[in-house]
C-alpha cells in the first residue's frame, strides 16, 4: 500500500441481447436523425435486462453513412447488478 492507501473494485461482466426497430428521418437529402428503440434481453447472471435505446443524428452519402449516436439500457432493477 502506498503513502495514500489504495482502492480495491470487482467488478461483474455485464452481457445484453438487443432486440429493437429502427427509425430514420431525413432532415435533408443527406442528414438524418434516428433512434433504436427495443428491450435489452439479460445475458447474464442476476440481469433481467431493460429498455433499449440509441439516438442518433448522421450523414448519407452514396458509398457510406457516418452518424454520432449513443446507446443506453434503462434496466428495470439495478440493484439486482450490484
Amino acid at each position: 500500500m502506498g503513502p495514500l492507501g489504495s482502492i480495491t473494485q470487482e467488478n461483474q461482466a455485464i452481457s445484453f441481447i438487443p432486440v429493437a426497430a429502427s427509425a430514420k428521418y431525413l432532415l435533408t437529402d443527406s442528414v438524418f436523425v434516428g433512434l433504436d428503440l427495443g428491450y435489452a434481453i439479460g445475458a447474464s447472471d442476476n440481469n433481467v435486462g431493460g429498455l433499449y435505446y440509441q439516438p442518433k443524428v448522421g450523414y448519407n452519402a452514396e458509398a457510406f453513412q457516418v452518424f454520432l449516436g449513443y446507446k443506453g439500457i434503462s434496466l428495470e432493477d439495478a440493484t439486482e447488478l450490484q
